[in-house]
């Protein structure tokens, strides 16, 4: 089997944690290559499977990624509706509405004044990575309200509230992180 684990220019031989799955993967017989998400070249069709992993890059480049993530099909680990829904993170007041726990969260378009925090809280863009992202916001506290934090070029931004353990993200295969 042959796998490319999709990533972004700036990491093109991948993030540490991807690094980790690559050697994981060959232990268990399985060929794996980094492929830059957006490379003209990159041959996705020699592939059985397509995992997304540091493309990092895509809140830049929201549209074109995904084209790209429709292009792919079913090689695609994750389908690119999925990919398409989690790309924006209006998706977390559809988990809310579920009744699924997710961090506080309140979305502020262009001309709307930030609402007020109780604690610290992050102001980004509705499309942002966990990753370093240059668009992202500084950590706000009570009262700290600067309306540059609020960047009127954005379509909406995500105002989180405080979270215990921060914005992370995990991998889980077979119950396993």
């Amino acid at each position: 089997m042959r796998v490319a684990l999709a990533t972004c220019a700036a990491l093109a031989e991948g993030w540490p944690d991807d690094v980790r799955l690559a050697e994981a993967l060959t232990a268990h017989g399985v060929e794996v290559s980094f492929e830059v998400w957006d490379e003209p070249e990159a041959d996705w069709e020699a592939f059985d499977r397509i995992v997304i992993r540091s493309t990092w890059d895509y809140t830049v480049k929201r549209e074109a990624f995904l084209r790209w993530a429709d292009r792919l099909g079913g090689r695609l680990r994750n389908p690119a509706p999925l990919v398409r829904w989690n790309s924006d993170k209006r998706y977390l007041e559809e988990l809310a509405s579920a009744g699924l726990p997710v961090v506080p969260t309140v979305f502020v378009e262009p001309a709307e004044p930030p609402p007020p925090l109780d604690g610290e809280g992050v102001i980004k863009p509705v499309v942002s990575a966990g990753a370093p992202d240059p668009r992202a916001a500084a950590l706000a506290g009570p009262g700290e309200h600067d309306p540059g934090r609020i960047d009127p070029g954005v379509e909406a931004q995500a105002v989180h509230g405080p979270h215990p353990i921060g914005d992370q993200a995990a991998v889980v295969v077979r119950g396993r992180r």
